[in-house]
Formats: structure tokens, sequence, C-alpha cells
């Protein structure tokens, strides 16, 4: 099994099989080129994933008000509250 690492067309980083978790500094370390890219793709994913919830805020509350209240919620009823049926208020 061989792993790239996450490398946007700069010479891809290979390990040959899975590195050990506990490895991987030290990997990252001997690339730091490599290291580097990888801590911005995680920045700039974070930052989109954080926009995303932002935007979407009262919709997420509605769902886990839900979800607190009832437990079980379907996904069609899920499907509802995104697209703003109005019995759940608007959605996305």
């Amino acid at each position: 099994m061989t792993a790239l690492g996450l490398d946007q067309g700069q010479g891809a980083l290979v390990w040959r099989g899975m590195p050990d978790p506990a490895d991987v500094p030290a990997l990252l370390a001997e690339q730091p080129d490599v290291a580097h890219g990888v801590a911005q793709m995680l920045d700039e994913g974070y930052a989109e994933a954080r926009a995303v919830v932002r935007r979407h805020a009262e919709v997420i509350r509605r769902l886990a008000q839900l979800l607190v209240d009832r437990e079980i919620v379907s996904g069609t009823e899920v499907e509802a509250l995104v697209a703003g049926d109005a019995r759940y208020g608007n959605g996305f």
C-alpha cells in the first residue's frame, strides 16, 4: 500500500505503506514544504467549515433543538428543515 501526502503538484510526498501516526511529525519535519502545504490546506478547510456553519447557524440550531426535543428525526424531516419547510422555519 502507498499513501500520498497532500501535495498540489510540487513533488508528492510518498510513503510506502501507511505510516504509524506517531511517525507523521518526523516525516513532515523531513519535508517542511509539504508540512507547510498540509497545514495551509487544513487551515483553509477549517475556515471554510466555520463559514458554512456560520452561514447556516439558525438551521443548525433548529435541527439541534428538534433532536433534543424528539431524539429521532427522519431524513425527510431534515430535508424539509434544510429546504425551509414552513413547519420548521427558514431553511438554507
